[in-house]
């Protein structure tokens, strides 16, 4: 493969250092004298995936230059292509996200089965509005 400018951003995020890992595992050889710039909000957190990333590139041999920025233009810079893992809002949306779901399928009754339509109306709350009448004749023969 030819040599290239990967920009990974959200880099410095808690899949930073597995998906560096799998690149540098399963296609490290490919990446020969390519460069991976990692790109984040927190230098903290980039400057230990990077830490990682360069030395699992060296345990493997690979030829891989890693460098970190906060600053996404110039990571973008005569970049040949770009990888983008990260979650707005950090996990603070990440738990509101979980919380959204599970009042959803309480509300909802997501995964919940009733036997018909009229005992699935009367657990959602509204009266059944079917007079014997008005059911069909199939459902009379079947009573």
């Amino acid at each position: 493969m030819a040599r290239i400018k990967l920009a990974y951003i959200g880099g410095g995020s808690t899949r930073g250092a597995g998906t560096m890992a799998s690149l540098i595992h399963n296609n490290g050889p490919e990446f020969d004298g390519s460069e991976v710039v990692l790109v984040d909000l927190d230098a903290e957190r980039l400057a230990l995936i990077r830490t990682l990333a360069e030395k699992m590139a060296r345990a493997r041999g690979v030829d891989l230059t890693v460098t970190a920025t906060t600053d996404r233009r110039a990571a973008l810079q005569d970049c040949d292509a770009v990888l983008s893992s990260f979650r707005p809002g950090g996990f603070s949306a990440r738990e509101r996200s979980q919380l959204f779901v599970e009042n959803a399928r309480r509300i909802y009754r997501i995964g919940e089965f009733y036997g018909n339509a009229d005992e699935t109306l009367a657990q959602d709350g509204f009266a059944p509005n079917r007079k014997p009448r008005s059911q069909s004749v199939a459902m009379r023969v079947a009573a």
